[in-house]
């Protein structure tokens, strides 16, 4: 009976030691959180921001979903808030749920700027798509900030889209800003996009950050691309156990870097840089 007992007790120990929740832990979790989701719905404005404060605290995927709400419907300020806690949860779900409240937000520049630096602190490559899609709304209005967020990722998966936005910027910059007519007349070219156009040397640039390489036309790099067959990247990993990143050169197995942790926990892939 003490055998047993003393097993029970290491085992209890070690589950602690591992990181792993106790039940009665998720269960307060939980119904925090959902004390949270309604005080989320309270009249009060400063009362939902409270609120949102403490979620980006609680490190759960509820939490991430009750802030996911929130960045579509509510005051604008709500919604920065949201975006701001929803940042504290470096996984790719933070990502996806920025993603989704992206059409509700089309004509709140603030908003979605606060989406940006989101995007900027999780700091992962899921994130990519959100800022692809930003950079095109609303005739490019927040290209600049898009692109300054991409190269401060620092993806090199990123290479392909901005090869495309390259492409078509140098096509826009070709056309002329005005039309002369016969008796020396101008009218402006309606058909050229000069946002777009402005934002060659910004796509140049953006490029060269990420892939560690510097071309000057979207067709050299191209060739590039098409050439790059197999390039060795660094993986880097979130330790959610530690709350710290750590990176895995390519070849090499994934194996945490924190040696208090165990393998049972959980790592999220972040991102991939060059080697």
């Amino acid at each position: 009976m003490r055998l047993l007992l003393l097993v029970l007790l290491l085992g209890a120990e070690t589950t602690l030691a591992l990181g792993q929740d106790p039940s009665s832990d998720k269960a307060e979790r939980h119904a925090k959180i959902l004390a949270l989701k309604k005080q989320l719905g309270a009249p009060g404005e400063s009362e939902r921001l409270d609120a949102i404060t403490e979620l980006g605290e609680i490190q759960d995927d509820e939490a991430i979903g009750a802030l996911g709400s929130k960045l579509k419907t509510d005051s604008k300020e709500v919604r920065i808030a949201a975006a701001r806690a929803i940042a504290r949860h470096r996984k790719p779900t933070s990502a996806q749920a920025i993603g989704a409240a992206l059409d509700a937000n089309i004509q709140n520049p603030e908003v979605l700027q606060a989406f940006i630096e989101a995007i900027v602190q999780l700091d992962l490559c899921k994130g990519l798509p959100v800022l692809y899609a930003i950079l095109w709304m609303n005739k490019n209005a927040l290209a600049n900030p898009a692109l300054d967020a991409i190269g401060k990722i620092g993806c090199p998966e990123a290479a392909g889209a901005l090869v495309d936005l390259l492409r078509r910027a140098e096509v826009e910059e070709k056309k002329p800003d005005v039309f002369v007519d016969e008796e020396g007349g101008t009218e402006e070219n309606r058909n050229k996009n000069k946002a777009l156009a402005a934002l060659t040397e910004k796509a140049r640039g953006t490029l060269a950050a990420v892939a560690e390489r510097r071309f000057q036309t979207a067709r050299e790099w191209s060739v590039w691309l098409g050439s790059e067959r197999s390039q060795k990247l660094t993986t880097v990993y979130f330790c959610e156990a530690e709350g710290a990143t750590y990176e895995v050169t390519a070849g090499k197995p994934k194996k945490c870097a924190y040696p208090l942790r165990t393998s049972i926990h959980n790592d999220v892939l972040l991102k991939h840089i060059k080697a």
